[in-house]
């Protein structure tokens, strides 16, 4: 019993030294901070007190206000150590940001003008008059040089590049792959070969574009843009006074940059312009993130680093210059309900190496993740990137990826044999490509879903997949993948559906995978199947059967292998000669009909909807739809006129 006694009374205590602060923009520094009557103004205060925070510590910011400036959590916090930021009063959601706006230009050229501005050794995010602004560029926008030959990671000679001007200590801007946009500091320049310190393990290819940028010699366009980090001053190329501009410059690095904080949480606050991250936590638990809004940020978003118990959610994220959210090796953890948009879209703005440019990257072994009812639009790259074991992609919508680079996925996982994941029920539209400044005259692919190399273990499961591009659904180098219940409609390129294995993934045959009761849609020129692979083994590639296959008459599957440089065995079949042939899709249909006579309805919400129809239609199932077709939240069906 005394026991007991002690333990009440420690917990008492402990909850007696919780305090809530109050920040306000008409609020005083010299005042107690600890009621909205008697509010702080600014963060600088409150960092004074919140390294030496309490258990359960609370900070409001005023709604309709805006703050200037870092919230600092240094110290190392316990698991008990509790927390939160959030609002108060009425109005708009309080404003945390790292932009300041820049005045005061001065003459420095031919239509140059600088000002002061403070943003210590780099500067990503400046905005004029409210759009994210990029540096300036040799050549102009939509115009590059050429590697013409390379030497390593550390040289390449470029065509077209002047000798007359020498390039060190600027910015080179190299397309290494087709999914990779590399930037490297340029060390020296020998008539037209620049030697630079590389920036990942990608080499600059022959054929591929590259151009220079972060030099005061490429601006030559309204609102280009360059910082002179040494002098700490913004230069600006424009005609006329930019004193009429509204320009803005992200000279903070983070809203709050946090190690080991656990039990931290962060509720309705919008965060504007910092030039890394908004907000980045490594290893922390019990981290929550939810209907805040992030814009104008010059990396990432959100980085959870080593996050267990992390929850992202209802957040609104907009104008990221790389990801919106990256969760790396952080475990049961969510990201549910957010809208992200517009991530990765300016060249040589994003990050260097592999997977940048995303609207969220859950990988690096993140286990039991859930990534749910996120709309995601407008995406450099991949609009989901996932791997860890148990993770669940489930409801999301994705429209427009792959806009800066290409060879990306909607949703799109690599190089893991991992148990338990599953994609279901997402809608995936509108892969783009972009494959500028590279030696290909085609697309390398932007597919709603992708499997790429040694991946093993997905359920793709009641997906809605369309207006890809090369294909609806990829397995590349992919096994004991299982693809049902699918809508797959209009993706042009090769195939609705593709199945490769190829020299990179020479110990990757294609095995027991599984496509059965899937609704396949082809457009003219497109095949419903594409099968590739090394030897000759289709019988062991998987199981086909009781799918709906729609498509003009004629063959609509190809089977290829080729374990050199030409194919050694290669054939086209018509859906009985697949069924002949092979004993595959035994019960499968091939429904033939003209581009006119069908279409694609969507229930991208979180109801059910009714969905008027102009004549009467039916599924590829046979049932008749007069007037109107319900279906459940994220349910689509194709449909043919009756």
């Amino acid at each position: 019993m005394k026991y007991t006694t002690i333990i009440i009374f420690f917990f008492i205590s402990m909850q007696a030294t919780a305090t809530n602060y109050y920040l306000s923009n008409q609020g005083s520094d010299l005042a107690s901070g600890q009621s909205p009557a008697s509010p702080w103004r600014s963060i600088k205060k409150l960092n004074t007190v919140i390294v030496n925070r309490n258990a359960g510590d609370s900070i409001f910011f005023k709604r309709g206000d805006t703050f200037n400036g870092q919230i600092k959590m240094e110290s190392s916090a316990a698991r008990g150590n509790t927390i939160y930021f959030g609002d108060y009063g009425q109005g708009s959601k309080p404003i945390i940001t790292g932009f300041n706006s820049i005045t005061s230009w001065r003459k420095a050229g031919v239509n140059l003008w600088e000002a002061d501005c403070n943003s210590g050794a780099t500067l990503n995010m400046v905005t004029i008059n409210g759009a994210a602004a990029a540096m300036g560029r040799y050549p102009d926008k939509a115009n590059y040089l050429t590697v013409e030959n390379n030497s390593g990671l550390t040289k390449i000679t470029g065509s077209g590049l002047a000798a007359s001007t020498n390039w060190e200590g600027a910015q080179l801007v190299i397309r290494t792959t087709e999914y990779t946009w590399d930037r490297c500091r340029i060390t020296g320049q020998n008539g037209a070969t620049l030697t630079y310190v590389p920036s990942s393990g990608h080499e600059g290819l022959k054929g591929y574009g590259f151009f220079i940028q972060d030099d005061k010699r490429t601006l030559s366009v309204q609102n280009e843009w360059w910082y002179d980090a040494l002098n700490h001053k913004l230069l600006l190329y424009s005609t006329s006074d930019p004193s009429k501009l509204q320009v803005k410059a992200a000279t903070t690095d983070f809203a709050a940059n946090f190690h080991y904080q656990h039990n931290t949480s962060f509720y309705n606050i919008q965060f504007d312009g910092f030039d890394t991250t908004a907000i980045r936590s490594f290893g922390g638990e019990h981290l929550t993130i939810a209907n805040c809004d992030f814009n104008f940020i010059g990396a990432d978003a959100l980085v959870i680093d080593q996050g267990n118990r992390v929850l992202v959610r209802g957040n609104s994220i907009n104008q990221i210059l790389n990801t919106g959210v990256r969760m790396v090796y952080s475990k049961f953890s969510s990201v549910t309900s957010n809208q992200i948009s517009n991530c990765g879209l300016i060249t040589g703005m994003g990050l260097s190496n592999n997977q940048q440019m995303n609207g969220i990257l859950a990988e690096s072994l993140g286990d039991s993740v859930i990534i749910d009812s996120n709309i995601i639009r407008k995406v450099g790259y991949c609009g989901i990137t996932f791997s860890g074991r148990y993770t669940q992609v489930r409801n999301n919508v994705v429209d427009s990826f792959c806009l800066t680079v290409t060879d990306g996925g909607g949703i799109y996982t690599c190089c893991n044999n991992l148990p338990g994941r599953v994609v279901s029920s997402n809608i995936i539209t509108n892969g783009i490509g972009n494959h500028e400044a590279t030696v290909y005259k085609t697309n390398g692919g932007a597919v709603p879903i992708y499997m790429d190399d040694h991946t093993t273990g997905v359920s793709i499961l009641n997906n809605t997949v369309m207006n890809g591009n090369r294909y609806g659904i990829f397995l590349h180098n992919a096994h004991e993948i299982t693809i049902t219940g699918n809508q797959i409609y209009n993706n042009k390129g090769a195939a609705a559906i593709g199945y490769a294995q190829d020299k990179l993934g020479p110990s990757d045959p294609l095995r027991n995978n599984v496509l059965v009761g899937n609704y396949i849609h082809a457009p003219a020129g497109s095949l419903v199947l594409d099968v590739y692979s090394l030897s000759d083994d289709i019988k062991q590639v998987g199981t086909f059967e009781s799918n709906h296959y729609l498509a003009a008459p004629g063959k609509i599957i190809s089977y290829i292998v080729s374990g050199g440089t030409a194919p050694s065995f290669g054939a086209s079949y018509t859906l009985d000669e697949w069924k002949k042939t092979y004993g595959f899709d035994k019960s499968s249909s091939h429904i033939k009909v003209s581009a006119g006579m069908m279409k694609m309805e969507i229930n991208s919400g979180s109801k059910e909807k009714i969905i008027s129809l102009d004549k009467t239609w039916s599924d590829l199932e046979s049932n008749i739809y007069k007037g109107s077709i319900r279906l459940k939240p994220y349910q689509s069906k194709i449909l043919i006129k009756n």
